[in-house]
């Protein structure tokens, strides 16, 4: 329509017009142009990062491939932290440990033997294994995943207000230019100056600097979005951002952090420092483990009972032993330390009736609450057998600093918030309730190919 209108100003020798329409053109594509492709140029960069070198077989020898060129049928090698490069199929595993968060939103990692499927997208928290591949790009879990949400060319609200907004008064010119027509020409006025007159009307019903002022605007709030490390690729986005009543939102990573931490500590035997302690020796030797990491992050943190001691011996944790072991040397004293799953430790430690029935008590509450807990037992000497019971340690993924701020902010302006995470109920529940989101704004177990379905 505007170059429409811009030819009718040249041929009517209104030159000025004529100019005046193609430079608010050209100015709203400059702009637009610029801002999507320095939003496209953040996301290319992003997107050279998922291409990374992969161990395959390839004719008897392996060799390293880029990830691109990785297609079905291959065998790969995975190690502790490669990115997982397609949907494969377990044939050889040795203790490996896959984190699947960005699939499922579980923030602790899965223990997989041979035979498992893993997905794309997931990466080997520790151990290794040789794969077979199934399935590459959009073909795999993840890829149709994406492609669904990117299915399909949206139009923004404003781009609907704008269309409806130039229609109805274009709509009202070429009436107005009908009926005026026709009246003039039956009072017989010159064609010449019937026609200037329809020009300058259809000119003045065109809104022809609607769209440049609106892209001006909104590239304004793109500007402030930089400057907070905000990639907007469409700028028309904002305005629909604008107009959002329902958030659905992740859970992992989105409102937590994504990391494993200790929340609490439940005395039985030991105070909190000293279980940390303990907690620390039968946990440094085996930091690859995610639980392992956030207790040696909490020990770092506290300054206090860190006392001068030696390894004497010491065995991981396993899917066996379901627990690691310590046995260590502390101020001339020699201790066993032992850590791991609530029912094997109290298998080794020395109960009360009382005892064992706070203990029951508390690892169902925990348990409810959606804590992965941990119990922790010592005793002086090298066996163990007859241990102290020393406590529970609850471990979560806990929020954001900033999450309960923005959920707050959303409530406060009528934007309602449901939390989609592929964690279990339990979990969920508790999140929500931390975030002050009843149980009928939290979906627990939902799959990231069904998250757009709910949508």
């Amino acid at each position: 329509m505007l170059f429409a209108a811009a030819f009718l100003s040249l041929l009517s020798d209104e030159v000025f017009d004529f100019y005046f329409i193609l430079f608010l053109l050209f100015f709203n594509f400059i702009i637009t142009f610029l801002q999507e492709r320095k939003a496209d140029n953040a996301i290319e960069k992003l997107k050279e990062k998922l291409d990374f070198p992969v161990e395959v077989l390839r004719d008897g020898k392996w060799v390293f491939v880029n990830s691109y060129f990785i297609v079905p049928d291959d065998i790969i090698k995975l190690a502790s932290g490669d990115i997982v490069p397609a949907d494969v199929e377990i044939l050889e595993a040795n203790e490996l440990l896959i984190n699947q968060a960005a699939l499922t939103g579980e923030s602790l990692s899965q223990k997989k033997h041979k035979g498992d499927k893993v997905f794309s997208g997931s990466f080997v928290f520790s151990g290794n294994a040789v794969a077979l591949v199934k399935k590459t790009g959009s073909d795999t879990y993840l890829g149709k995943a994406i492609l669904s949400v990117e299915d399909g060319k949206k139009v923004s609200i404003v781009e609907k207000d704008i269309l409806t907004i130039s229609k109805f008064l274009s709509l009202v010119s070429l009436l107005g230019v009908f009926f005026i027509t026709i009246f003039l020409f039956f009072e017989g006025f010159d064609f010449i100056d019937i026609f200037t007159l329809d020009l300058s009307l259809i000119i003045a019903g065109i809104p022809v600097a609607i769209s440049t002022v609106i892209t001006i605007i909104t590239s304004l709030g793109v500007f402030h979005l930089t400057k907070k490390n905000v990639a907007v690729r469409r700028l028309s986005s904002l305005e629909d951002l604008a107009n959002v009543t329902l958030l659905l939102t992740d859970k992992t990573g989105t409102l937590t952090k994504n990391e494993i931490a200790i929340q609490k500590f439940l005395e039985y035997g030991c105070k909190k420092d000293d279980a940390l302690f303990f907690a620390y020796l039968a946990s440094f030797k085996d930091a690859r483990s995610v639980i392992s990491k956030a207790i040696l992050k909490e020990y770092e943190k506290s300054n206090k009972n860190k006392k001068e001691y030696k390894i004497l011996h010491f065995i991981p944790a396993n899917s066996e032993r379901k627990r690691s072991t310590v046995t260590a040397k502390i101020e001339d004293k020699t201790y066993t330390i032992s850590i791991g799953a609530p029912q094997v430790i109290e298998k080794l430690c020395k109960f009360s009736g009382q005892e064992k029935e706070k203990f029951e008590k508390d690892i169902q509450k925990i348990a409810d609450d959606g804590y992965r807990v941990l119990a922790l037992s010592f005793v002086l000497g090298k066996i163990e057998k007859n241990m102290s019971f020393c406590g529970l340690f609850a471990f979560s993924d806990p929020l954001r600093k900033d999450a309960k701020g923005v959920i707050k902010f959303l409530k406060e302006n009528g934007i309602k918030v449901k939390m989609l995470t592929g964690d279990n109920k339990l979990i969920g529940k508790r999140v929500g309730k931390e975030l002050g989101l009843s149980e009928n704004d939290i979906f627990s177990e939902v799959l990231p190919k069904d998250k757009l379905d709910i949508v």
